[in-house]
């Protein structure tokens, strides 16, 4: 056989007291650990072409602080940076890593605690080393199945019946023994709310107890969040009717008289997925790897505003949206030296672009692709829909963030996710060059 795979994980939690990321509302920094914040690598080498991909128990990562992991893995891994996929699993209970904890500073003083990236990029050096060592001849296989538990609620449209895959690959050797799972589904990882100080891995921590607590604490896994943009946890009962709920409460979580996440709900999601991806990882039969790519596109968008109608209100919000444009280049060129406002721009020829990369990993006939931003699940639907692969598993936060990634439709609509974002059509635009990149690997 010539695929070999290595799994590898480790703390990463950093010191308390430190700003948490996720939500504006929050008040104080972390006073404490509920439990500890992990990095997991899942390395492949096939006939001496080696990729990796890394998964952070953190909100999100700046292209910059992903283009600087990559260049002091290669240089100390050997593992070439143009093939290695690092994701966020969009934790809001871990330390901030964008820098818009406080409404002032995100945007005119980077409040970003330099030495947490430092520290996360010893780890991954150390897991990525640990993963290759740890490599061994393996066989492979997948299987998705929709979630029919209702785990997931849709935050701008409560009354969708939103399902998702759970999906797992599943690595043997020739004789059967499990190697390692990675693991994927969708949906916010924001179980607990933002008076919350205690660093936490929400349900996607409780997925990994889970395995361990079922196949064995050795057994190594690695978890992937897909397109979450508008997929926010069910804080309600599991089988409650759409029409019941209280929308306002349901759109948005967090807030007075809303319904509020705890502990023990995140591990009641955590252990639903992780049972549904044993029930599958069983049944799943492994095959050789014939059929190996890891293919990288790199694109510049211009960033623009759009003007969508003609009334007050259509030439009141592009006003402000223009206005927001200009706020964030001007912070953008004050702390270009520094740890960037989390948007990856980019200035050429006297004009603002985004720039950003999509990552595709081909293992037979399962694809992995790596998405840079908080992708609504129409978009995702429309990725996986014009998939020509049986096994199409979406990485979102993966390799940069561009904010959140939403249909032409839904920035019509309004909403505070067009707060974070600078293009209108780049959630588009995005799918479009996905799908691309899909044929060129079939």
């Amino acid at each position: 056989m010539d695929f070999k795979v290595g799994f590898a994980e480790d703390i990463i939690t950093p010191e308390i007291n430190l700003p948490m990321g996720g939500y504006s509302a929050r008040k104080g920094n972390a006073i404490g650990i509920h439990d500890d914040l992990f990095a997991r690598a899942a390395y492949f080498n096939f006939q001496n072409r080696e990729s990796i991909i890394i998964s952070a128990d953190v909100l999100s990562f700046p292209l910059k602080i992903i283009k600087f992991y990559q260049k002091i893995i290669a240089k100390n891994v050997g593992i070439p940076s143009n093939r290695i996929l690092i994701c966020a699993l969009h934790n809001h209970s871990g330390p901030d890593t964008i820098g818009l904890t406080h409404p002032f500073h995100g945007f005119f003083v980077s409040n970003l605690n330099k030495q947490i990236f430092l520290d996360m990029g010893r780890q991954f050096i150390k897991i990525a080393n640990q993963a290759k060592k740890a490599q061994q001849h393996a066989i492979i296989g997948a299987e998705k199945t929709i979630m029919e538990k209702r785990l997931i609620i849709n935050r701008r449209e409560p009354l969708k019946d939103s399902k998702y895959n759970v999906s797992v690959i599943k690595f043997t050797d020739k004789v059967d023994n499990l190697i390692g799972l990675i693991i994927n589904y969708a949906c916010h990882a924001t179980v607990l709310p933002s008076d919350n100080l205690l660093y936490s891995a929400d349900y996607p921590g409780y997925i990994i107890k889970r395995i361990h607590h079922r196949l064995g604490e050795s057994t190594p896994v690695i978890y992937l969040n897909g397109p979450c943009g508008d997929l926010n946890p069910n804080l309600f009962d599991f089988n409650v009717s759409l029409r019941e709920l209280d929308l306002k409460k349901a759109i948005l979580y967090d807030g007075p008289g809303h319904a509020k996440g705890t502990f023990q709900r995140a591990k009641e999601i955590g252990f639903a997925i992780a049972d549904k991806a044993v029930e599958l990882s069983n049944s799943i039969n492994c095959s050789p790897i014939t059929d190996f790519k890891h293919i990288v596109k790199s694109y510049l968008f211009k960033m623009k505003s759009l003007l969508l109608g003609t009334s007050f209100h259509d030439i009141t919000k592009h006003l402000r949206y223009k206005f927001k444009l200009k706020l964030l280049q001007a912070f953008w060129w004050v702390n270009k030296t520094e740890i960037p406002y989390p948007l990856d721009y980019i200035y050429k020829n006297g004009k603002y672009f985004q720039q950003f990369e999509i990552h595709g990993i081909q293992l037979n006939d399962i694809v992995i692709l790596g998405l840079p931003g908080e992708m609504f699940s129409e978009l995702g639907d429309r990725i996986l829909e014009r998939s020509p692969f049986n096994t199409t598993i979406i990485v979102g936060l993966a390799n940069g963030y561009l904010g959140y990634l939403y249909p032409l439709d839904a920035f019509k609509k309004g909403g505070y996710e067009l707060f974070l974002s600078t293009n209108p059509l780049l959630g588009s635009y995005l799918t479009n060059k996905t799908i691309e990149l899909l044929n060129l690997l079939k």
